[in-house]
């Protein structure tokens, strides 16, 4: 009996680690993304500031963020997308980015 009240602290441990673990991965992955709107807004401002022309706001805007830490998802380059939430940290390895 108590090797069972042992095992069950040991089980209840483990699963609050995991919990207190993934709610950590979610609070940064909040934070990540409101960096990037933030840091995205900024390279819009500058577009604004400096009258970039459309035509090469885009690759303005993709060094820019690149400067401030992000890379473009592949699937957003590939489709001409330029939106804060096709920036991702180049901290997250499991999402293919584009880096030149």
């Amino acid at each position: 009996m108590h090797a069972l009240i042992v095992l069950f602290k040991v089980v209840m441990i483990g699963a609050g680690a995991i919990v207190a673990l993934g709610a950590a991965v979610a609070g940064m992955f909040a934070w990540s993304s409101s960096r990037a709107v933030e840091a995205h807004s900024r390279c819009e401002m500058r577009i604004m500031e400096h009258k970039i022309e459309q035509d090469h706001a885009r690759e303005y805007r993709r060094i820019c963020m690149k400067s401030e830490g992000y890379l473009i998802d592949s699937y957003c380059f590939a489709q001409g997308y330029s939106i804060a939430s096709c920036f991702v940290p180049r901290w997250v390895w499991w999402i293919d980015k584009v880096d030149f």
